[in-house]
C-alpha cells in the first residue's frame, strides 16, 4: 500500500525504439548532412534514449528479414513491417523505410513530469514490477536498458508538456549545430483534449519554422493532427513525423 500510494506507472519500454527508428531513418534521408539532438517527452527513466545499445532487426510479413543493423553484440529490438501492399489502396500509402543504419544521433535529452533514476535499485525494482507477469523477454530487454543507462547516463529532466515554456526550456539546452528531433509515445492520452490540442500547435510552429522535427507515436485517436489527416484509424498506433519543409508521414502500428 505504501509503494502504490507514492508510485506511478511509469513502464519504460525500450522496445519502442525499434518503432520510431524507421521514422528518424526517414528524416536522415530527407535532411542528409544534419545531425540530430533526440528529445523524449515522456521519458519516464530516459531507457528509450540508448539506440547505440540494441542491434536492430526488421521483417516481413513473411518472416524474411528486410534490414539488420547494430552491434550483434547487444540484444536484438525485431519488428514485423506491415508493407503498403497490405493496405486496401496501396496507392494511397507510402512504403515504409525500412532502417539500414543508426541515424547521427548526437545529443539526448529526457523530460519527463516525474523523471525516474535507473541507477537508484527501487527504481529498477518498480521498473520491473511494471512488467507483466511472464513477459521474461520484455524483463531481459530491460535488464539490458538498465545496464545501458548505467555506462552511459542521459539527463531527464522534470518539466510538463503542458507548460507553454517547457520548449523554450529544452530547446535552449540543444548544442547549436544539431537538429532537435521531438519524440513522445502513449503520453498524450494523459492529459486532457485542450492541454493535448495546445501542446501540439506549439510544436508544429516550431516545426514550421524550422526549429526541430517532430515524430510521434501515440493512439490514433489522440493527436488531433493526426485524427484530421487518416480517414480511417485502422492501427492502435499512428506514427507520424513532421518535418520543417511540411512533409507528414503517417504510419499505422497494429
Amino acid at each position: 500500500a505504501a509503494i502504490t500510494a507514492t508510485h506511478h506507472t511509469q513502464t519504460n519500454e525500450a522496445g519502442r525504439l525499434a518503432v520510431v527508428m524507421p521514422a528518424l531513418s526517414a528524416l536522415d534521408a530527407r535532411h542528409p548532412g544534419q545531425e540530430f539532438a533526440l528529445i523524449e517527452i515522456g521519458a519516464s527513466a530516459g531507457l528509450a534514449l540508448h539506440p547505440q545499445w540494441w542491434r536492430f532487426r526488421y521483417l516481413d510479413r513473411a518472416g524474411q528479414p528486410l534490414a539488420e543493423f547494430g552491434d550483434p553484440a547487444h540484444p536484438e529490438l525485431g519488428v514485423t513491417v506491415k508493407n503498403h501492399l497490405d493496405s486496401p489502396d496501396p496507392t494511397q500509402v507510402p512504403p515504409v523505410l525500412v532502417p539500414t543504419e543508426l541515424p547521427p544521433i548526437r545529443w539526448r535529452l529526457g523530460v519527463d513530469l516525474n523523471p525516474l533514476d535507473p541507477l537508484n535499485p527501487s527504481t529498477a525494482q518498480w521498473l520491473r514490477t511494471l512488467i507483466w507477469p511472464g513477459q521474461s523477454h520484455r524483463l531481459a530487454r530491460l535488464e539490458h536498458a538498465l545496464g545501458a543507462a548505467r555506462h552511459d547516463p542521459v539527463l531527464v529532466l522534470a518539466r510538463d508538456l503542458t507548460d507553454p515554456q517547457m520548449l523554450d526550456e529544452i530547446l535552449a539546452l540543444v548544442p547549436r549545430d544539431l537538429t532537435p528531433v521531438l519524440m513522445h509515445g502513449a503520453v498524450l492520452a494523459y492529459v486532457l483534449d485542450d492541454q493535448r490540442q495546445a501542446f501540439g500547435e506549439r510544436v508544429l510552429d516550431r516545426v514550421t519554422a524550422g526549429e526541430l522535427h517532430w515524430v510521434s507515436n501515440e493512439g490514433a485517436a489522440v493527436v488531433p493532427q493526426v485524427v484530421q489527416a487518416l480517414a480511417e484509424q485502422r492501427g492502435r498506433y499512428v506514427l507520424e513525423t513532421v518535418s520543417p519543409e511540411g512533409e507528414r508521414e503517417y504510419e499505422e502500428i497494429a
